[in-house]
């Protein structure tokens, strides 16, 4: 092998080219500038190490395409900042994996779109704030579970509607409250059933009107108490009261009372029965007790 130094002063094909067989070292003590008035291509056969003491700027006018046939490592012992003009489009064949040490932070100008194929997994080590400035619609296309470990307080300052077109249960292991400033309508189009394992109170400071366009049946196994104030009234066509086996029927122009084995009716102050036609009092035993009894037909 040899070394070799040619000059060639040829018009159009001035060239000066240089050989080294073997190694070649180049020292520059001080700056060092190249110039290349067209293309610059460099082939390395193997390995290539860059040094440098201190800033490197890389200013390419046109297109830059860097192409790693196996891996690609870049490290930044300090801030690292990337800015792109125009569109960026990142493409990863395989895995991605991003770790951030600190905080991170992205700012999206307009719109974002996430198109993720399967399944998506988000783990927040502490707290977690999203906020969105205008309407926010979420879609799933199956179930979803919602898991909280302590509390969840919902802060609505409009309206909220629930459109549910299955079932819907809640359980509460503990204590539920409902607290409701203005008007509350339930609006049942099925079956409504209300049941209490304990006792069941309801408090109402104004009057309350139930209005029942079928039938209603009380079933109690314990005694049955009304306290009203004021008058109670009762109004029906046809009233029916049994107890035991006495009954006591009103209705249109007659009152009936029937006892099993005796009617008795007593009075601390006065009992007047009057009637506008006979009055008839019929009975194995008839007892009248009274301090004062006026019978007026």
């Amino acid at each position: 092998g040899f070394n070799e130094l040619r000059f060639e002063d040829q018009a159009g094909a001035e060239e000066v080219f240089l050989h080294a067989q073997k190694d070649m070292n180049e020292v520059v003590n001080a700056s060092r500038t190249a110039s290349v008035g067209a293309n610059d291509s460099t082939t390395v056969g193997a390995n290539r190490t860059a040094t440098i003491g201190a800033n490197d700027t890389t200013t390419v006018g046109a297109n830059k395409t860097v192409t790693v046939a196996a891996n690609y490592t870049e490290s930044c012992g300090a801030a690292h900042s990337v800015s792109v003009g125009a569109a960026e489009s990142i493409t990863v064949g395989a895995s991605q994996c991003v770790s951030v040490a600190l905080a991170q932070s992205i700012d999206v100008g307009t719109a974002q779109s996430m198109t993720i194929a399967t399944d998506q997994s988000f783990t927040v080590g502490a707290a977690q704030t999203i906020t969105v400035g205008a309407a926010q619609t979420i879609t799933v296309g199956a179930d979803q579970t919602t898991t909280v470990a302590g509390d969840q307080t919902h802060a609505i300052t409009g309206d909220q509607t629930h459109a549910i077109t299955g079932d819907q249960t809640h359980a509460v292991t503990g204590d539920q409250t409902h607290v409701i400033s203005g008007a509350h309508t339930l609006a049942v189009t099925g079956a409504h059933t209300v049941s209490a394992q304990g006792a069941a109170q309801a408090t109402y400071n104004a009057g309350a009107i139930a209005q029942i366009t079928g039938d209603l049946g009380l079933q109690i196994s314990g005694e049955l108490t009304v306290d009203a104030g004021g008058n109670a009234v009762l109004k029906a066509a046809r009233v029916v009261v049994t107890g035991g086996d006495s009954t006591v029927v009103v209705e249109p122009g007659a009152v009936t009372i029937e006892g099993g084995c005796m009617v008795d009716v007593r009075s601390t102050g006065s009992v007047a029965v009057t009637g506008g036609a006979d009055v008839t009092v019929t009975g194995g035993v008839v007892s009248v007790t009274g301090g004062s009894i006026n019978l007026n037909c």
